[in-house]
């Protein structure tokens, strides 16, 4: 009798362990298909806010003195219209899985922010930065090319917009070149500046763009590079926030190295606003004055 009590428990022991295995394994499949579908390149649309930015500023500037150290804290937007940037990170497979924030390194003038391919800053989705005419001024200082690292855009493939990029050897002819990404339902057209950012540098680039006049200027630490002025007509993306760091928020075409002092300007400045920025001297466009001049903290890497 007890033999038989003691056989029909192991049954039971053995039917338990083998459910209690079963549920793990049923839990580990739905937690990896989570992951995976967190992992879908199209980001989700962002509700788009009208009435934000009305006339021609400074809309975004970013200087990186503070950052966040948690998904969904904010980087501050000193323009004045509170366009403060939430930091969002690589939702990758279980096995890639890797999350860090940001961290902060040396910048042009104080901190920047240092991003390597698994995080980006979302600036949101308003009038402010849908519009036409835009002007982008950033320090950068790219660590290595990746897969076409992505400065700041507002885009998402397949969708239309515009993305400020540098290129990427076998996806186009070489690699490391600044590159003005624009886009329209069905169509796509890059706008080469023919300048080589080099490697663990720090150099300062503006990009004038005006869609109306299909006109697009490049300059780089107070130069004009190239100036197009037969640019396609790309249509404005109304579906998808500003992205810092990366092409749409999916991690696919990401900046690995540097960003310092992002400013976005609703309208198309002047050359010799251009030229200024990269002094450091206040344009009398809502662009606070800088404490010291920044051009002496230029020089390659030792």
């Amino acid at each position: 009798m007890l033999a038989a009590i003691r056989k029909h428990l192991a049954r039971i022991a053995v039917a338990a362990l083998a459910l209690l295995l079963l549920g793990s394994l049923a839990l580990n499949v739905v937690i990896v298909q989570d992951l995976r579908v967190n992992a879908e390149p199209t980001p989700a649309r962002s509700d788009f806010v009208a009435g934000k930015c009305s006339a021609p500023s400074l809309v975004g500037h970013w200087r990186f003195e503070s950052l966040p150290d948690a998904v969904g804290d904010m980087a501050i937007d000193d323009s004045g219209y509170s366009n403060h940037a939430r930091l969002e990170v690589a939702r990758l497979p279980l096995s890639r899985l890797r999350y860090s924030p940001p961290a902060q390194a040396a910048g042009i003038d104080g901190r920047a922010v240092e991003v390597s391919g698994r995080q980006w800053l979302g600036a949101g989705n308003s009038d402010c930065f849908t519009t036409e005419r835009f002007t982008v001024a950033v320090w950068i200082w790219l660590d290595e090319v990746g897969n076409v690292p992505t400065i700041v855009g507002k885009s998402a493939w397949p969708h239309n917009g515009w993305w400020l990029m540098t290129t990427t050897r076998g996806i186009q002819a070489d690699d490391r070149y600044l590159d003005l990404g624009v886009a329209w339902p069905g169509g796509t057209a890059h706008v080469q500046s023919g300048y080589q950012v080099p490697l663990r540098e720090w150099h300062h680039v503006v990009v004038t763009v005006d869609n109306l006049q299909r006109e697009v200027q490049f300059f780089v630490d107070g130069k004009l590079v190239s100036r197009h002025t037969d640019v396609p007509r790309w249509h404005v993306n109304w579906d998808h926030e500003l992205v810092i760091g990366d092409y749409d928020g999916s991690a696919r075409w990401p900046w690995i190295g540097r960003i310092d002092d992002l400013r976005f300007y609703n309208h198309v400045l002047s050359e010799a606003d251009c030229v200024a920025l990269y002094r450091a001297e206040d344009i009398g466009l809502n662009t606070p004055p800088q404490k010291e001049s920044r051009i002496q903290a230029i020089a390659p890497a030792s």
